[in-house]
């Protein structure tokens, strides 16, 4: 849900006080205060409040996330991409507790696929019925479904 829109940083600094979303969307690109200075100015104060950066300048992405971004999408990139890195962020800012969420995050990004997804929760069930607790990501790195590596990289974001 939209729950603000400011027409500059210093209205999108104010209005990230006041509101306090759980993912803001910003253009680097901004008249008065830059979208930099934006992050700059919010990250330390009001770090539970995830930053999507997004601009055309791709010089501009690692000063965004050394600022604090949690995510970067171009401007040109399709509207799937932005939805996908909002869901991304917010789903980590929330720890993705629920396997199911993990398993629709994993889904979204199509790091799996749906029988994969269900083979897994099948097996967890099993062994949640004998008494066992394993998490969705070691069972799906078990049957081969998605790597270490790439596991780590979609719950972390980039580096």
């Amino acid at each position: 849900m939209i729950v603000g829109e400011a027409e500059d940083g210093s209205a999108a600094i104010r209005l990230a006080h006041e509101l306090k979303p759980e993912v803001l969307i910003l253009n680097l690109v901004l008249p008065g205060v830059s979208g930099l200075e934006v992050i700059r100015a919010l990250a330390p104060v009001i770090p539970e409040v995830q930053i999507v950066a997004f601009s055309n300048e791709l010089r501009l992405r690692g000063d965004a996330f050394a600022a604090g971004a949690a995510a970067f999408v171009t401007r040109d990139s399709p509207d799937e991409e932005l939805v996908r890195e909002v869901y991304r962020v917010a789903s980590a800012s929330h720890g993705l507790a629920s396997p199911l969420r993990l398993g629709e995050y994993l889904l979204m990004r199509d790091l799996i696929s749906l029988a994969q997804l269900e083979a897994a929760l099948a097996w967890q069930h099993e062994l949640k019925q004998r008494g066992r607790t394993i998490r969705l990501g070691e069972l799906l790195k078990d049957i081969g479904a998605i790597s270490e590596d790439a596991l780590e990289k979609a719950l972390t974001g980039p580096s």
